[in-house]
């Protein structure tokens, strides 16, 4: 196995590297965009991504045998977590062959905007598909997102359907890494029966770690595997299966390793599970033994579900009781949980929706007790003395205007027995509308608040101007931030430009952002960014390939230690090919060029390869 080391000095082939690069986007720059940093993120985000469904939709049929499933997961607070996004269909984790890619490339900052892209390698069989997505932000707010579809073909007699598919990445800088992994998916279907094996295994180099079993210098695992069987009375699972757990009390049901035996029954349905799981719960990292059962059931507007759960020896059993129904024009979900883990106690949730006085109104009410029986499952982030979350939002329109507002509320500590109680809040308006043809304007605020031992405060303004001629646009932003807390003031101007060249295929943004602290004692921190972007859409079942280029530049004046500045010219990119029908080839690398005021200087390189490639 390769030690941990540094970067080698291949001087020739980073000159050749930084020399390609350097030329291309030379040849691109006069119209193109960026990824963008340093933007601070809010102090207070409470609110957990948003998950929204493109394709198929919830409850739908479709034809294709291998339909694109498709969903946008977006996070207007702290910003999306690229790593802690998942895919699962029919409980089988597919994140490895799908496609997610940014979408606000306008943005500096971090992404807030993705696109989430599958299609099964080889068809499905007929009936019904469920897909679970799960994400995270940058705080750990974490949202899942559970939805069916069903596949309308003939039933064959019998049939085989099997595909192999293979995905190879390898890093050559800063570290030489190499990793691989195969899947195999295959269906077999015969009279009144259904058999499925899907299984996923890799071989990994890891610098500087020796991990058993070792095959010349190459770790060899078993990453996951899933057998079933199904006949029109039940659906029999084994392996690593992300449990169809439906809560908003328990993030339950992800990484589950063990047996499921369910019916088949859309009115009526039923599931028990036996196996193991990762959980938190004590001190550290542990795989505990965990079984339980769920009981769906719908009568009229109504859907009811219970569920019961055991981990460990007797450690933790939770019951749990879940209402959701449509009432009028709104919906109202109702869920209790009863758990006995060192100690019993539970939690409640109430949320509803509506729409009064013209306001289209959703408020959520969360409440765990002190002695809530899995804190490491929990939908709050901490849950010490027990916790509570109350939020309320609203949406009206006014002709061509539009109006949301949101206030959040959440804290623990409900025994009292903790030092301090945790405090936070949120809270945002934003009101948009048109002041003439193809011009539209933005006011909005966001403030927040957080308490422990000490007090953190921020205040936002928003003032903003877009338009938008035919198929470009340009829009700029006024933003004021105050937070009292260290009596610091930060104005930043925001413009950018989109422009798509249709004829060629390419999309071309460019973002420029200035922005100056105002610190007490006379400091003063003022940072420009500029970014160009393009990307094109070569081909319309693979990412988008990219170009970036960026540059940064930071001042920061302080009358007691003196000035320091510092730039950095940032190069990134992404080709994606195809070759063949079948394999798929990315190529991607990112160039740093960075210098101070003290005489500091670097470049930094890194470059990556991968191919996906189906063998059968």
């Amino acid at each position: 196995m390769k030690a941990l080391f540094l970067p080698k000095n291949h001087s020739p082939l980073r000159q050749a590297i930084s020399i390609l690069i350097i030329t291309l986007a030379a040849m691109l720059l006069p119209g193109m965009p960026v990824r963008a940093e340093d933007e601070p993120a809010f102090l207070v985000d409470l609110e957990p991504p948003r998950i929204t469904i493109v394709q198929p939709l919830d409850g739908t049929a479709v034809t294709d045998g291998r339909p694109w499933i498709e969903a946008e997961i977006s996070d207007e607070g702290s910003g999306i977590n690229q790593d802690a996004i998942f895919i699962s269909i029919n409980g089988v984790d597919v994140t490895v062959e799908a496609i997610i890619e940014r979408l606000d490339w306008q943005e500096i900052g971090t992404a807030k905007r993705w696109r989430l892209r599958y299609r099964p390698p080889v068809a499905l069989p007929p009936g019904q598909h469920r897909v679970q997505i799960d994400a995270s932000d940058t705080v750990g707010n974490s949202s899942r997102r559970q939805w069916t579809f069903y596949l309308q073909v003939p039933k064959p007699k019998v049939s085989l359907d099997a595909s192999l598919t293979n995905n190879l990445s390898y890093s050559y800088l800063p570290l030489e890494r190499f990793h691989d992994t195969a899947n195999f998916t295959s269906y077999l279907q015969l009279p009144g029966n259904l058999f499925t094996l899907q299984l996923q295994t890799s071989v990994t180099d890891y610098p500087g770690l020796l991990i058993e079993p070792n095959f010349s210098d190459y770790y060899l695992y078993l990453d996951q595997y899933t057998l079933g069987w199904q006949n029109k009375w039940f659906t029999l699972q084994h392996g690593n299966i992300n449990l169809p757990f439906e809560s908003g009390l328990l993030l339950f049901g992800f990484g589950f390793k063990g047996s499921t035996l369910s019916n088949n029954l859309a009115n009526q349905s039923w599931r028990v599970f036996k196996g193991t799981t990762m959980s938190s719960f004590g001190l550290g990292l542990s795989v505990m033994d965990t079984m339980g059962g769920i009981y769906r059931w719908q009568t009229g507007p109504a859907r009811n579900q219970v569920y019961y759960i055991q981990l460990g020896n007797n450690q933790a059993r939770i019951v749990g009781v879940q209402d959701d129904r449509v009432m009028g024009r709104g919906i109202l979900r109702t869920e209790f949980i009863y758990g006995r883990a060192e100690k019993s106690g539970g939690g409640f949730r109430l949320r509803g929706a509506t729409e009064l006085a013209g306001v289209f109104w959703d408020a959520d009410c969360i409440i765990l007790q002190d002695s809530y029986p899995l804190p490491s499952l929990s939908p709050l982030p901490n849950t010490k003395g027990g916790a509570y979350q109350y939020a309320l939002s609203g949406n009206k329109l006014f002709g061509n205007q539009q109006l949301n507002f949101g206030y959040t509320y959440s804290g623990n500590n409900l025994n009292g027995k903790a030092e301090r109680t945790s405090r936070a809040q949120s809270w945002q308006l934003n009101l948009t509308g048109n002041f003439a043809p193809d011009f539209g304007w933005l006011f909005g605020y966001q403030g927040g608040r957080r308490e422990e031992y000490s007090k953190s405060e921020q205040h936002l303004f928003k003032m903003g101007i877009q338009q938008r001629i035919n198929d470009q646009n340009w829009q700029s932003n006024l933003s004021i931030a105050s937070y009292p807390t260290n009596n610091t003031m930060r104005y930043q101007f925001d413009l950018g430009y989109n422009k798509p060249w249709t004829r060629y295929g390419f999309n071309t943004t460019a973002s420029v952002q200035y922005s100056i602290e105002e610190k007490p004692d006379n400091r003063q921190s003022n940072r420009f960014r500029l970014r160009v972007t393009m990307d094109k859409d070569w081909f319309a079942d693979l990412a988008k390939s990219y170009l970036v280029v960026a540059y940064n530049h930071n001042d920061d004046k302080n009358p007691a230690t003196g000035s320091f500045a510092s730039e950095e010219l940032l190069l990134e990119g992404a080709l994606n090919l195809k070759i063949g029908k079948q394999n798929v080839i990315r190529v991607s690398g990112k160039a740093s060029f960075w210098g101070n005021s003290h005489q500091n200087s670097g470049t930094d390189y890194s470059l990556s390869l991968l191919w996906q490639g189906r063998l059968f």
